[in-house]
């Protein structure tokens, strides 16, 4: 009995930590749900800085957007209600160009450029597909008085991000 009891503790005290395995997590309904053991995994600051998306072309999703750990980058996961075909003919997002295949996690996804920056030197975009819509997870230079030139590759912190993330996108 003691044996059972002192299982029974262990076991509660591993799941309410918030470590364990992403398996057990259920899938987030709103961005700024995603755990902070997950954002700490990601290296993204836990306190958001915006807590809905930004752009007029995203009304109507939900979003959140984090400084990273490392400074240099903003990361954010917007959900929204086009599926990715639609995100791709939609004129709303006209500015948005497919660059190619990805993976987010074991999710298949798409890397997106915008037209401001093709090359995907400030800003990268990973569009992931789900039952209602898609999401997008995204990384940039910071604009304004807190941004600064790239210390790394900003696809490559997207895809980072979007890797350990993934876990937590709706299925």
């Amino acid at each position: 009995m003691t044996a059972l009891l002192a299982g029974v503790v262990a076991a509660t005290s591993i799941s309410c930590s918030g470590a364990g395995d992403t398996a057990d997590t259920p899938p987030v309904a709103h961005p700024c749900d995603i755990p902070a053991t997950a954002l700490t995994e990601a290296e993204i600051a836990l306190q958001p800085l915006m807590t809905e998306p930004f752009g007029t072309e995203f009304s109507g999703w939900d979003g959140c957007i984090w400084k990273s750990t490392a400074g240099w980058y903003d990361a954010a996961v917007y959900f929204g209600p086009s599926s990715l075909d639609e995100f791709q003919q939609d004129p709303r997002y006209q500015d948005y160009r497919v660059a190619g295949p990805a993976m987010a996690g074991d999710r298949t996804a798409l890397e997106f450029g915008d037209a401001l920056d093709p090359d995907r030197k400030e800003r990268c975009y990973f569009g992931v597909e789900l039952p209602q819509g898609m999401a997008l997870i995204w990384s940039r230079l910071p604009v304004g008085p807190g941004g600064g030139a790239a210390v790394g590759d900003i696809c490559a912190e997207g895809e980072r991000v979007a890797e350990v993330l993934s876990s937590y996108l709706p299925e």
